[in-house]
């Protein structure tokens, strides 16, 4: 029992004596200083690499007739409103419309591409009748109204890359109808962002008897009769709907400059909630029937400038008759305006959240 109690309290003595010999006596443990030294790390683990910026492509055209020197600017979509700062360096559109330009660090989201005009910016008159100050039909005229203003509002990009995103009046139509849409929304956090703005794009390209995203159709200069060849008639009867709404416009408004024109078609769409086929009363709003009427206007000055030129194989009879009998069907249509079905006919998700 004395050898078992002895061997106890040597145990308890040796253990004391090692505690103490880790302790440096200042109560900093075994750590000269209290400082555990940084681990080694091991050289056969590699650190997660930074995440790298998501740099995408972006390229289009812009038109009302073709903008030349337009400043080209794209915002991202914040609390359902236009942010106030460019993802990307300002550029300016080519002699042929054309602009690219890359946003170095994009996180996938909804955004705007706006191209508005400064003093070098320039369009090429697509007004049957001309554009005032002399110009006529195919000239490239100034276009410094400080009003101008087109947008495109796009969903995302898909695969790291926008396909390519073409601005004109009526994306300009579908951007403020995606965005008064969002302002009208009672929490902009339960509404699915790239399903509302497919739904305007869409809407407002069925109320035209057009199909696909507007942004993504081709713009193309119709005062020149060679850029004609070969090009689908859709993509045709497009360019000439996108001038004619202005063209309708002014017929009422004989005072409004270009930039005027196109503003005043986005906001009495906006404000009716689309577009009448003909109108009960003549007033200086339009209808479908009227800029139908005014696409036939252009399709003769064009169709005499194929006349006119032997080396232009271009055959428009056909588009014609289709707009003809488009406008007579307006001209019997309703009084009440329309703003058109999404592709796939679905209630868009304001309507769902409203």
């Amino acid at each position: 029992m004395f050898i078992k109690r002895l061997s106890i309290l040597f145990t308890s003595a040796v253990a004391v004596l090692v505690l103490s010999a880790c302790d440096n006596g200042d109560g900093a443990g075994r750590y000269p200083g209290g400082v555990e030294p940084t681990a080694t790390p091991d050289p056969g683990v590699t650190p997660a690499p930074s995440p790298e910026p998501n740099s995408v492509s972006m390229s289009g055209v812009a038109a009302k007739g073709l903008i030349l020197g337009g400043v080209v600017n794209v915002y991202p979509i914040v609390d359902g409103r236009v942010g106030s700062e460019a993802l990307a360096a300002s550029v300016v559109t080519e002699d042929d419309g054309s602009y690219s330009l890359t946003i170095a660090d994009y996180d996938g989201g909804p955004v705007v591409v706006r191209v508005t005009a400064d003093q070098d910016t320039q369009m090429i008159c697509d007004l049957s009748s001309g554009c005032g100050n002399g110009s006529s039909f195919g000239d490239t005229i100034a276009l410094s109204d400080s009003d101008f203003k087109l947008d495109a509002i796009i969903p995302g990009a898909e695969g790291g890359t926008f396909e390519s995103v073409n601005v004109s009046v009526l994306t300009n139509t579908a951007a403020t109808t995606a965005l008064n849409e969002l302002a009208e929304a009672q929490d902009v956090s339960q509404v699915n962002l790239a399903n509302l703005i497919a739904d305007a794009n869409s809407r407002v390209a069925n109320r035209f008897g057009l199909l696909g995203d507007l942004y993504s159709i081709p713009l193309i200069d119709v005062t020149n009769p060679a850029n004609l060849v070969g090009v689908d008639s859709r993509i045709i009867e497009f360019a000439f709907i996108n001038t004619a709404v202005v063209q309708a416009i002014l017929q009422g408004n004989g005072d409004f400059s270009i930039a005027q024109a196109a503003n005043q078609f986005v906001a009495q769409y906006a404000a009716n909630g689309g577009l009448a086929d003909r109108e009960a009363t003549d007033t200086t709003a339009v209808s479908l029937a009227e800029i139908l009427a005014e696409v036939s206007r252009i399709l003769e000055v064009v169709q005499t400038a194929i006349e006119n030129d032997p080396s232009v194989a271009v055959d428009l009879s056909q588009l014609a008759v289709s707009i003809r009998n488009d406008r007579e069907l307006a001209e019997m249509g309703s009084t009440e305006p329309s703003n058109g079905l999404p592709s796939d006919g679905n209630q868009s998700d304001l309507e769902k959240v409203k």
